[in-house]
């Protein structure tokens, strides 16, 4: 469980791998010394229980969980009681039992426990997810300092935009921006695969080895629990032998537990048996050659349209420590700061998208020039204002404006032996832009 973690993305991920496994947790029993153990199904909360709980590294820590108190505005005390962390331990011996993880491993899973909280934290990045969006929870607006969300348009691709909501801001100031991401990403994606481009011809070599080892480590886990029942049912068994046959109420209670001890141990085997006859064929060396030819393909599985994006969002997370975004109003363009793991920076520029809202320019001249040759300039000021063409002072249309602006630019008016028809009553046709 420990080692799955470390390839998972978050703890419910974790929690859906161990369901599809069907593996169950130990629970100690609430009564008695907590020396007995019960094995039950997994859950979120024994998850995070067994993960943030210091003993499974080897550390007898005090105090072990803190109780909080807190106010409400209406005068309601709540108190809460929660697990201390590193910093508040006021006992920490190491060593003290067998641990199945290291202080390291330790304190990278609290970490990642915590960093993958909700996404409007200050510190938190959020769990990846399943969304096409690489920057998703690391992508920072520089002009407030606040995380940026994600929006999938519904044609295809991503946009990042500053929520201005009071989870971010208490006094609700406007959006700072937004920016289309498809050219960054594309950019960024770019760099990711020239990091890792030499890692990608071993790739599928610990693919394989990683899959072996998971393999081997379930086939452990059945084998152990299969010698625990086989030991249950072999006390059991010497516990009904002992026992005194004219006794019979305790004689049935010894044969239920024989019997009900038994089956648990057929069903095991059979579980067993049926895990050995599904062991999957191992690649020949020819086969080997070739998945380490395919490791190298690198960049076409990376733009695979059903490439996993919970993968790719774990291998930014890796490589990025954050990112800053910003718009350079000059030029009109979208930019990103990239702060890598190692330290260095990377400055990624994008044109912006069109707005949304804006409609696109038109030539104007062109269009009167069109209209005038089949109809008067009321019509022509009717059917712009229908449009919702402003006027160049951002005033709507009127005979006598649009007669201006045509003497203006040398537009001849309408000749009077032609027939006039009201734009946009008769012809439906668009005004040509």
């Amino acid at each position: 469980m420990f080692k799955k973690f470390k390839t998972s993305s978050s703890v419910g991920q974790l929690l859906a791998w161990l369901w599809e496994k069907g593996y169950q947790l130990p629970k100690p029993e609430r009564r008695g010394d907590f020396m007995k153990y019960e094995m039950v199904d997994a859950n979120y909360s024994c998850l995070v229980h067994m993960l943030q709980n210091p003993k499974y590294a080897g550390l007898y820590v005090y105090p072990r969980f803190r109780l909080e108190t807190s106010v409400l505005p209406d005068g309601t005390v709540i108190k809460k009681k929660r697990p201390t962390r590193s910093g508040e331990w006021q006992v920490c011996l190491e060593d003290q039992h067998p641990g199945y993880i290291t202080l390291a491993e330790y304190e990278a899973n609290v970490e990642k426990i915590a960093m993958n909280a909700p996404r409007h934290s200050p510190d938190s990045r959020g769990a990846a997810n399943k969304g096409s969006a690489l920057l998703s929870g690391l992508i920072t607006c520089r002009r407030c300092h606040h995380k940026m969300r994600v929006h999938y348009r519904k044609r295809g691709g991503v946009s990042y935009y500053c929520q201005p909501d009071k989870r971010q801001r208490v006094n609700g100031h406007s959006c700072c921006f937004t920016i289309t991401g498809d050219e960054l990403e594309r950019q960024l994606s770019e760099q990711i695969l020239y990091a890792i481009g030499p890692a990608g011809v071993k790739a599928a070599q610990l693919a394989s080895d990683r899959l072996a080892a998971e393999r081997a480590t379930a086939r452990s886990i059945l084998s152990n629990e299969l010698e625990q029942l086989r030991y249950n049912a072999d006390l059991a068994r010497r516990r009904f032998d002992n026992v005194d046959p004219a006794n019979r109420l305790v004689l049935d209670t010894l044969s239920s537990e024989l019997e009900v001890a038994l089956q648990s141990v057929a069903e095991r085997e059979s579980r067993l048996a049926r895990f050995d006859c599904d062991e999957p064929q191992r690649p020949t060396p020819e086969e080997q050659a070739e998945l380490e030819r395919l490791g190298s393909r690198l960049e076409t599985v990376w733009y695979d349209v059903e490439a996993d994006g919970r993968l790719k969002q774990q291998i930014v997370r890796v490589l990025i420590e954050h990112v800053l975004a910003d718009v350079d109003e000059t030029s009109n363009e979208s930019v990103l700061w990239v702060h890598w793991s190692g330290g260095h920076h990377t400055e990624l520029r994008a044109p912006r998208g069109g707005r949304r809202g804006r409609k696109p320019p038109i030539d104007l001249p062109k269009v009167i020039n069109t209209l005038r040759k089949v109809t008067n300039d009321e019509e022509i000021s009717r059917a712009l204002n229908r449009r919702g063409v402003p006027t160049e002072r951002g005033e709507s249309w009127t005979k006598r404006r649009v007669s201006r602006y045509r003497e203006r630019n040398d537009i001849p008016h309408l000749m009077r032996t032609c027939n006039v028809h009201p734009v946009g009553f008769r012809s439906r046709r668009p005004l040509p832009i």
